[in-house]
């Protein structure tokens, strides 16, 4: 699986960056590690830490800021939207009904 991070406009939108998740189970498993080539120092990273890097990246890159359209798989955690608000992003996430806001 892969987290990505879109940038657009009115007129089109681009894939700017993607990070590759890994579970857990496979950064603790060596030899299946060794077997798919991983690099030694690879350390697990939540998909909400590899989308706050991207976001992160981005902003560093300058680029005129746009609200960010996000999934309820992020959409759902109350640490992802602070995380959002302590960077000062606007956003529209998708969240599901059972999410306490």
């Amino acid at each position: 699986m892969a987290v990505s991070l879109h940038w657009g406009s009115g007129e089109a939108t681009c894939p700017i960056s993607w990070r590759l998740y890994l579970p857990e189970e496979w950064l603790e498993d060596r030899r299946r590690a060794r077997e798919v080539r991983l690099p030694v120092a690879q350390r697990y990273q939540s998909k909400t830490e590899l989308a706050l890097g991207l976001i992160d990246q981005a902003q560093s890159w300058g680029l005129p800021a746009r609200p960010l359209i996000v999934d309820s798989a992020f959409g759902n955690r109350f640490e992802f939207r602070e995380a959002l608000r302590q960077r000062q992003c606007h956003y529209v996430m998708a969240v599901e009904p059972s999410t306490l806001l």
